[in-house]
């Protein structure tokens, strides 16, 4: 529509122009022939295809545009300049092109632009300006920023959501990459304690099932998981480590493991160890300080108490020796 409306602007534009008295035939039929009419000004005589069709104001305009085509032709630049000044006040900012095949001035395919390959036509079929043969075709090209502008600012809400959204994911892969390293690290570490933990109960099972198969043997006195005494071997077990004891100590050690509350008088160890003869305090004393020195590495002493008596202690937890037998 705007395009129709600027090449009637250019026509009225150039008719102003147009000097020379314009006469036509009142009845066209008196100059009509079988396939022309003839219109004719003082000086220049047209023959335009018969249109019996057309009103007798068309036909007039139709002559002279026929006239003009001859004393000011179509200037497809100013006409497109003319557009485009008609989409401005629209407010419709797009590329056009125009081109004129003009069969009077022997112009055909005058364009705007020298290639029209990626403008899309206005028209399906070339706007005809004067049936003596003048033609128009128009073309547009939208920019790819009007068509940005043209864009509702939901698309662009959108659009901006799903890009911050990627943005997230993107930090958080790289976050996620940089920190796997650590991540790694840590599982392994983790793993390798779970793995050493898992050793040591199963070191602690076994030693608990053996302490079990122990605790049936009267010979056998568990004071510690660790610490085991015993009598037919006279040694004491701690951990891997073996302890030899002589027969005294054996003796001491195993009269303190089944005296109640690891407790005994002088008067017991006389009667357990020495067998009811007379021996010195003192004596008692230097053999239960030998037996501290081999016992100091093992987490067992023997304290003296008070009314003459002796107690084995268990430095693991500073309490008596839990001896079972």
């Amino acid at each position: 529509m705007l395009f129709k409306e600027t090449v009637k602007e250019d026509f009225q534009n150039r008719s102003q122009i147009l000097t020379e008295k314009v006469t036509a035939v009142t009845m066209p039929s008196a100059k009509t022939y079988s396939d022309s009419c003839i219109f004719k000004s003082e000086t220049i005589e047209i023959k335009t295809p018969r249109q019996q069709d057309l009103s007798l104001d068309e036909k007039m305009t139709d002559f002279l545009q026929s006239v003009l085509a001859v004393k000011n032709p179509i200037n497809v630049y100013r006409l497109d300049t003319l557009f485009q000044q008609k989409l401005s006040e629209e407010n419709i900012h797009i590329a056009t092109a125009i081109c004129l095949t003009d069969t009077i001035n022997k112009k055909n395919n005058t364009c705007t632009h020298y290639n029209t390959a990626s403008f899309i036509p206005l028209f399906t079929e070339p706007y005809l300006v004067s049936s003596i043969g003048i033609s128009l075709r128009a073309y547009i090209k939208i920019p790819r920023v009007t068509l940005i502008r043209r864009i509702p600012i939901l698309y662009w809400i959108a659009l901006l959501g799903w890009f911050l959204f990627t943005l997230s994911i993107g930090c958080a892969w790289y976050n996620l990459r940089k920190k796997m390293p650590v991540l790694v690290e840590g599982y392994v570490k983790r793993e390798k304690t779970l793995q050493e933990e898992l050793t040591q109960k199963k070191n602690e099972l076994a030693i608990f099932k053996q302490l079990e198969a122990y605790k049936k043997d009267s010979d056998i006195h568990i004071i510690s998981p660790n610490l085991v005494f015993e009598k037919d071997t006279k040694t004491l077990r701690y951990r891997e480590k073996i302890v030899k004891l002589t027969l005294q100590q054996q003796q001491l050690l195993a009269a303190f493991c089944n005296a109640p509350e690891n407790t005994c008088s002088i008067n017991d160890l006389c009667n357990l160890v020495w067998k009811d003869c007379k021996v010195e305090e003192n004596t008692i004393h230097q053999a239960i300080s030998r037996l501290n020195n081999t016992l100091k590495n093992q987490e067992l002493h023997i304290q003296y108490e008070f009314k003459d008596s002796y107690k084995l202690i268990f430095k693991g937890n500073g309490l008596p020796a839990p001896c079972q037998s």
